[in-house]
């Protein structure tokens, strides 16, 4: 349970700091002294691109904040309930999604201008997929572990 704590604590300060980063680029945007126009010009979507990053960023913390509340439904309950494996799933697919979303928005706006940002890049998308993926097997395994601890609780 210590260590579940841990990570507890630890997500809930990545997400503050994930709100005040997006807070700061939303701040950048609408009351800085940067012309988007020029700024963003040369890329595919434009204006929009500051906040394409944004909504990928704001994925991020959706889905960290699904795992963060399974997380609690494991400090309160057993390891074994259907509501922290319903969290641990949006959570999970929700990484994947952004990090889909992630690679594709970096290739399609040219983002990776050297071979040393593209492999950096990469492998932190790749990461987070495999971290989905890898939440989304946890679901699973909670959801048959709830099962099969029912299952024992009744030939008890």
């Amino acid at each position: 349970m210590k260590k579940i704590k841990i990570l507890y604590i630890t997500l809930f300060l990545f997400m503050i700091f994930g709100v005040l980063g997006i807070t700061g680029s939303l701040l950048t945007i609408f009351l800085g002294e940067i012309n988007l126009l020029e700024v963003y010009a040369y890329r595919n979507f434009g204006i929009l691109t500051p906040f394409i990053s944004i909504l990928i960023s704001i994925m991020l913390l959706c889905g960290i904040f699904n795992i963060q509340k399974a997380l609690q439904g494991f400090l309160r309950n057993t390891y074994f309930n259907a509501k922290s494996a319903k969290h641990l799933k949006t959570g999970g697919l929700i990484l994947v999604g952004s990090s889909i979303l992630a690679i594709l928005n970096g290739f399609i706006n040219g983002s990776f201008v050297d071979k040393e940002s593209l492999l950096l890049s990469s492998i932190i998308y790749c990461l987070l997929l495999i971290i989905g993926i890898a939440v989304l097997a946890v679901s699973d395994i909670i959801t048959k572990g709830e099962v099969i601890e029912q299952e024992n609780l009744l030939t008890i």
